[in-house]
């Protein structure tokens, strides 16, 4: 089912499969800046990843000597959320563990989500409950794909992702879906600017650790139209469009977790970026997507 919330600036869509945006209108300016979905390139808009970012080895990881299967990115996603309530300008929407998510993913979950607009913002809030007594182990990550161009006479090439602060950051590489042993270093060189062309995506994302902004603007300097991602906290962001195919649309991907290492055999709670909760515990997170 797709729900709508607004207020005098923005009128969005939310699917409750997966808990997905889907369209995100600003009303004056009479322009779609969230990616439509094409099926013959990319089927989704925006889907919230959980349990797991990426992939594991082979689909299949282990914890406590037992072995489970996850397809990537999770299965959240895919999954029917619950309305837990809504206004004019708020919705919020719950997916709880339940017998199929328990055969894949042996913990007891409530993951919460909640949009909001203030002005031209939607403000994302993510809540994960650890509902049993041990630790809970899980990755959660957002994936919104942008139109880019976001005007018809400007093309991909025109626009360039602008960060609050000038970063130095290596590329994380991935070999296939996995992150490779080899990085590429300095891909951002005391630069608050990252230019845009679809062959940098040939090798899938572009995967940075550690940034120092607390945003990213995608922008072009031939319109004033533009869209701000808040990535304030997340640890690690993706960039991504879909590789060889020239697609126009960018993902702008806030993480708590990434896709598992290549050379690696470890357990799950050992994963690269795997978040803990204690038992009965709560972790949030907050983003937003503002468009001008």
């Amino acid at each position: 089912m797709i729900y709508n919330i607004e207020n005098e600036y923005l009128s969005v869509s939310i699917e409750s499969k997966g808990a997905e945006i889907s369209s995100i209108f600003h009303k004056q300016y009479q322009l779609e800046y969230l990616w439509q979905a094409d099926p013959n390139v990319w089927a989704r808009h925006a889907p919230i990843l959980f349990p797991i970012v990426g992939q594991v080895q082979n689909g299949t990881y282990s914890y406590q000597d037992e072995q489970y299967h996850l397809s990537q990115h999770g299965f959240a996603r895919d999954r029917e959320f619950e309305l837990v309530d809504q206004s004019a300008n708020h919705i919020t929407f719950r997916l709880m563990h339940d017998e199929d998510s328990l055969a894949v993913y042996p913990f007891r979950f409530e993951l919460t989500v909640q949009y909001l607009l203030d002005r031209s913002r939607l403000i994302s809030n993510y809540k994960v409950r650890n509902l049993d007594d041990d630790e809970m182990y899980f990755s959660l990550g957002l994936h919104p794909g942008f139109s880019c161009p976001l005007e018809p006479d400007l093309s991909f090439s025109d626009y360039y992702l602008e960060f609050d602060q000038i970063e130095s950051s290596d590329r994380l590489t991935l070999d296939g879906s996995l992150l490779s042993s080899i990085s590429d270093e300095n891909y951002i060189n005391n630069s608050q600017k990252v230019v845009l062309n679809h062959s940098q995506f040939d090798n899938d994302a572009l995967i940075f650790e550690g940034l120092k902004s607390s945003s990213v603007t995608l922008k072009s300097d031939r319109s004033s139209r533009f869209v701000k991602v808040g990535i304030e906290g997340f640890p690690y962001l993706g960039i991504w469009s879909k590789p060889k195919t020239k697609a126009p649309y960018v993902c702008i991907e806030p993480w708590y977790g990434v896709t598992d290492e290549k050379d690696t055999a470890k357990s799950f709670d050992q994963k690269k970026g795997i978040q803990q909760l204690t038992g009965n515990s709560e972790f949030e997170c907050n983003s937003y997507i503002e468009v001008g």
